[in-house]
């Protein structure tokens, strides 16, 4: 797990939910507190990440889809997916301002290198998670997965 070079996040990595760094909230662990399993090559390659205070996430390759879940916070498992249309302001914007961004919102898949993984998620939370109406899920990291 390398940093985010892209991370707006102290620490560079974050994962959780809300605004404020505590346990049951946003996660700003170290790289080497944070496991990622990197399973498969590829357009087949699936990553598991372990983060402290119970903070799990599934990506596939090539989705925008993440599943994250938080036993701990009884947080049961929740897909999250940065739409199309979030992607593309994303991309005009860069277009019309002759920029361009690396790393969009979302999962960027195999930049700079092949097997590499930017994550720059920022949604609601759902209802069923019990946390206050406005809360958001935040995961903000880059994970290197070596030899695919």
């Amino acid at each position: 797990m390398t940093p985010a070079e892209s991370s707006l996040w102290p620490g560079n990595l974050a994962i959780g939910v809300g605004d404020i760094q505590s346990n049951q909230f946003i996660t700003t662990p170290a790289p080497d507190q944070v496991q990622a399993r990197c399973i498969g090559a590829g357009d087949n390659l699936t990553i598991g990440i372990t983060a402290p205070n119970g903070w799990n996430a599934l990506l596939t390759h090539g989705s925008q889809t993440i599943a994250i879940e938080n036993r701990e916070l009884d947080y049961p498992l929740q897909e999250f997916t940065t739409p199309q249309s979030a992607l593309d302001s994303e991309s005009e914007s860069n277009n019309k301002f002759g920029t361009t961004d690396l790393f969009p919102p979302g999962v960027t898949w195999d930049l700079p290198q092949l097997g590499d993984v930017e994550i720059q998620l920022s949604q609601k939370t759902p209802p069923h998670w019990q946390i206050r109406a406005r809360e958001r899920v935040t995961i903000d990291m880059h994970v290197r997965c070596e030899g695919t």
